[in-house]
Protein backbone atom coordinates (compact mmCIF):
# COMPACT_ATOMS: atom_id res chain seq x y z
CA UNK A 1 0.00 0.00 0.00
CA UNK A 2 1.27 3.47 -0.86
CA UNK A 3 -0.35 6.82 -0.14
CA UNK A 4 0.19 9.89 -2.29
CA UNK A 5 -0.63 13.58 -1.89
CA UNK A 6 -3.98 14.35 -3.49
CA UNK A 7 -2.71 17.73 -4.72
CA UNK A 8 0.72 17.00 -6.20
CA UNK A 9 1.04 13.20 -6.25
CA UNK A 10 4.16 13.07 -4.04
CA UNK A 11 4.60 9.80 -2.13
CA UNK A 12 3.80 10.24 1.56
CA UNK A 13 3.84 6.81 3.19
CA UNK A 14 3.70 3.11 2.51
CA UNK A 15 3.17 -0.27 4.11
CA UNK A 16 4.94 -3.49 3.28
CA UNK A 17 3.14 -6.83 3.67
CA UNK A 18 6.40 -8.25 5.07
CA UNK A 19 6.27 -5.77 7.95
CA UNK A 20 2.76 -5.58 9.37
CA UNK A 21 2.48 -2.91 12.03
CA UNK A 22 5.20 -0.73 10.46
CA UNK A 23 4.75 2.34 8.30
CA UNK A 24 7.39 3.96 6.12
CA UNK A 25 7.30 7.74 5.82
CA UNK A 26 8.84 9.90 3.13
CA UNK A 27 10.39 12.54 5.37
CA UNK A 28 11.06 14.87 2.44
CA UNK A 29 7.30 15.20 2.05
CA UNK A 30 6.80 16.39 5.64
CA UNK A 31 6.37 20.06 6.52
CA UNK A 32 7.69 19.33 10.02
CA UNK A 33 9.42 16.06 10.94
CA UNK A 34 10.29 17.25 14.46
CA UNK A 35 9.22 14.73 17.04
CA UNK A 36 9.52 11.74 14.71
CA UNK A 37 11.94 9.07 15.89
CA UNK A 38 13.93 7.82 12.90
CA UNK A 39 14.87 4.18 13.51
CA UNK A 40 15.96 2.96 10.06
CA UNK A 41 17.19 4.66 6.89
CA UNK A 42 16.83 2.75 3.62
CA UNK A 43 18.56 3.89 0.43
CA UNK A 44 21.06 5.92 2.45
CA UNK A 45 23.25 6.02 -0.67
CA UNK A 46 20.77 8.49 -2.18
CA UNK A 47 20.72 10.98 0.70
CA UNK A 48 22.28 14.44 0.42
CA UNK A 49 25.79 14.69 1.92
CA UNK A 50 24.54 17.01 4.66
CA UNK A 51 21.87 14.57 5.88
CA UNK A 52 23.64 12.57 8.59
CA UNK A 53 21.52 10.08 10.55
CA UNK A 54 22.32 9.67 14.24
CA UNK A 55 24.71 6.95 15.39
CA UNK A 56 21.84 4.87 16.77
CA UNK A 57 19.99 4.82 13.41
CA UNK A 58 20.29 1.60 11.42
CA UNK A 59 21.18 2.44 7.81
CA UNK A 60 21.15 0.46 4.58
CA UNK A 61 22.61 1.62 1.26
CA UNK A 62 19.80 -0.17 -0.65
CA UNK A 63 16.70 -2.24 0.12
CA UNK A 64 17.75 -4.76 2.79
CA UNK A 65 16.70 -8.34 3.31
CA UNK A 66 15.88 -7.42 6.91
CA UNK A 67 12.98 -7.26 9.34
CA UNK A 68 12.74 -5.15 12.55
CA UNK A 69 12.83 -8.33 14.68
CA UNK A 70 16.31 -9.20 13.31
Amino acid sequence: MKAFCGNCGSPICGKNTWLPGHLTLTLGAMDDADGLNVEVVIFERDKPHWDQPGRDVISFATQPDWKPED
